[in-house]
């Protein structure tokens, strides 16, 4: 009886390391593959790579958590079978059950953790990542510039140099891309900083605010951040004005335009944390209200006027209307998209709700190797169940059936498990 309640619990702890370590290794392969693949990280220095591994490791749990659980159990339970001691452990009178009950645990509380971080990630992850990124902005820039000779620092911002060298830029040009406000400066060398405001900034240095005369008032506590230059023979031409001038001048540019990188991410219903859909969902809802109050006047005003011919308008079929479809699609797209969450995080449970009893069946169990396993196996169930999986998801999101067809890949997961393990027992 002793035996009985020690067993589950020592499988269940060697389940749990195996795939903490295999979880880590996923993190440090998704950063690996992110820092060679992805534009925005691969200009991030690898020194501050490691800072990245915190806002990571919830995007990788959530996301990874299923494949890695899958292939821990083959491991464990391959392993088991190929030592006999699913015998040993039989004739001590542990059932199967008792066996295969730890993974199904550890499988659930992951579903449930995996659906959560995903949240975490989508709110604390990506911002502390973008954080990341803003602080190591300054050696990207310098690090475009020596490779690159230009580079857009702000938005519509856009810098070239002649080169640079101990941290300084020589021959710098520096303009906007837009078509109001125009204005070019040159100088013979600058230097840049970037980050909170109150660091870089001292308290008697005179700044000034873009390419105007505003001049920056040093607050301790502001923590903003700023893009800070310092020109020497310093030349600028503003619409029809020119101004020169030999001394320094440093010049601030506030770093709120960045934060439409952040707005861009967060305009996808996928990248978008639970409370801002439903923000996301109310606002969708306002601007129907809105389209449909404008219908009704026009429609008031064509009617009084006579103008039946107003309601063929070009506006009303390819602007309002269309605006009102597209509004639903988003809602619809909003609506499913805590149920699509919730099913992909529980897809580690009953993944793992298959994979543990087809390893521990077959003719040959016993003699065979957890890659000959892995690739027979676990690899087609995997390949199979991610089409299909992925075919449906496509169908609920380009109609208007019940997100609930969403777990139609759960339940024949789940009857499928339940075959094999009665098989199993």
């Amino acid at each position: 009886m002793k035996l009985f309640k020690i067993i589950p619990t020592r499988l269940l702890i060697q389940l749990f390391i195996i795939f903490l370590v295999m979880q880590v290794g996923f993190t440090f392969i998704f950063v690996f593959i992110g820092y060679f693949t992805n534009d925005l990280l691969s200009k991030i220095p690898i020194s501050n790579i490691p800072l990245l591994l915190p806002f990571i490791f919830p995007f990788a749990q959530s996301w990874g958590a299923q494949f890695v659980m899958v292939f821990t159990t083959a491991m464990v339970y391959c392993r088991m079978m190929q030592a006999r001691e699913n015998l040993a452990l039989q004739s001590s009178g542990i059932s199967m059950w008792c066996m295969m009950s730890p993974s199904f645990v550890l499988a659930f509380a992951l579903s449930v953790l995996s659906f959560f971080l995903m949240d975490v990630h989508l709110s604390w992850g990506m911002n502390g990542a973008q954080k990341i990124f803003f602080t190591s902005l300054e050696s990207i820039i310098y690090s475009t510039l020596e490779n690159e000779s230009s580079c857009t620092i702000i938005d519509d911002i856009f810098l070239s140099v002649d080169h640079v060298s101990d941290g300084k830029m020589y021959g710098l040009y520096l303009t906007n891309k837009t078509n109001g406000n125009s204005w070019a400066c040159t100088a013979q060398s600058a230097e840049l900083r970037i980050g909170p405001a109150a660091q870089i900034v001292r308290p008697d240095e005179v700044c000034y605010m873009k390419m105007t005369n505003e001049v920056y008032h040093y607050d301790p506590k502001d923590k903003s951040l700023v893009v800070k230059i310092s020109f020497n023979n310093f030349e600028i031409q503003y619409n029809s004005s020119q101004i020169s001038t030999s001394l320094e001048r440093t010049i601030l540019f506030s770093m709120d335009e960045l934060k439409k990188l952040q707005e861009r991410t967060s305009s996808r219903v996928a990248d978008m944390s639970l409370a801002q859909l439903n923000d996301f969902v109310e606002e969708q809802q306002q601007k129907i209200d809105s389209v449909n109050m404008e219908l009704a006047l026009q429609s008031a005003l064509f009617i009084q006027t006579g103008n039946m011919e107003g309601f063929k308008s070009e506006r009303l079929k390819d602007e309002l209307y269309k605006t009102i479809s597209n509004c639903k699609r988003a809602i619809h797209r909003a609506k499913i998209e805590p149920t699509r969450r919730l099913a992909f995080a529980l897809n580690c449970f009953f993944l793992t709700w298959v994979c543990v009893p087809l390893s521990l069946i077959g003719r040959n169990a016993e003699n065979q190797k957890v890659l000959f396993f892995i690739s027979i196996r676990v690899v087609p169930l995997l390949l199979v169940f991610s089409l299909f999986y992925i075919f449906v998801l496509n169908f609920v999101k380009h109609s208007d059936v019940s997100p609930l067809i969403l777990w139609v890949p759960q339940i024949l997961l789940f009857v499928a498990g339940c075959w094999l393990i009665r098989k199993a027992l």
